[in-house]
């Protein structure tokens, strides 16, 4: 395991960490990421390691991010913390040096991803669980630092998906726009062109052929989210459901008064 508690000592890393907030946490004391044999020299910056920081003033860290609706396959924690928290404090790197207006920002984050994913390995994350983690690290990247890729990524990984659903729908005898057959040309031209992304091909492939699951999942979990707790009114109730309660309740208590002003007793003009 390339986690040591320090570059001096082959003791393995115990992360230790403190509470900030009901989803956040600080950590206590530094560790070491050693760089594995067989790590691409070309993201290694001449380096042979890097720290992970103990965390100072307000910074903090949720583990790994993970949307709720993945949290039954995913976990914050686990085998993946460590390259998570040492992900954590690359992206931190890399947004300080946003602020500071410095470029090809792009790139650098590239780099992080691939260090990331290079360290879910190390750690004996399967290939499914560390593509996917990747994955949802890569996506982001695209939606902070390359917004036009990002929307040539959306359109590629929307034209996928459309041309899978289309498959699944003819096999059912469902002819969604009459294309039929020509969905699985559409489809492997998709999974083609997944190749120009570069170093990131894997991630539309990845993107099309899970994404119905995903977004099944999604709208699954969201559905019984809302249900257990539109009513409750708990404060760990998602943001978005909060919204919605409120948004239905204030509509629910303007159609009553309305109701009851329509329904009052008539009064006869002067």
């Amino acid at each position: 395991m390339p986690f040591y508690k320090t570059n001096t000592c082959e003791e393995t890393a115990q992360v230790t960490l403190e509470t900030a907030g009901p989803k956040t946490f600080r950590i206590k004391e530094p560790f070491w990421y050693q760089y594995p044999e067989g790590f691409s020299k070309t993201y290694r910056n001449g380096d042979v390691g890097v720290e992970i920081s103990a965390h100072e003033g307000e910074t903090t860290t949720d583990l790994a991010s993970v949307p709720s609706f993945l949290q039954g396959v995913l976990a914050s924690y686990g085998p993946h913390l460590l390259p998570a928290l040492l992900h954590d404090q690359r992206c931190e790197e890399i947004r300080a040096k946003k602020r500071k207006g410095e470029k090809g920002l792009f790139l650098k984050r590239s780099t992080a991803d691939y260090e990331f994913r290079k360290a879910l390995a190390d750690v004996g994350v399967g290939p499914v669980r560390r593509r996917v983690f990747w994955a949802g690290v890569a996506l982001g990247k695209y939606f902070s630092y390359g917004p036009h890729r990002c929307l040539l990524l959306l359109l590629h990984l929307s034209i996928g998906i459309a041309a899978l659903a289309g498959l699944a729908l003819t096999a059912f005898g469902v002819h969604w726009l009459g294309l039929d057959t020509l969905w699985f040309g559409v489809l492997g031209f998709a999974l083609v062109v997944s190749a120009f992304w570069g170093r990131d091909w894997s991630l539309p492939m990845i993107g099309i052929l899970a994404g119905p699951l995903l977004i099944s999942v999604i709208l699954f979990t969201y559905a019984v989210m809302f249900v257990v707790f539109f009513w409750d009114g708990a404060r760990q109730t998602p943001a978005a459901i909060r919204k919605a309660r409120a948004w239905i309740k204030k509509l629910w208590e303007g159609a009553a008064r309305k109701v009851r002003g329509t329904s009052g007793p008539a009064t006869e003009a002067a």
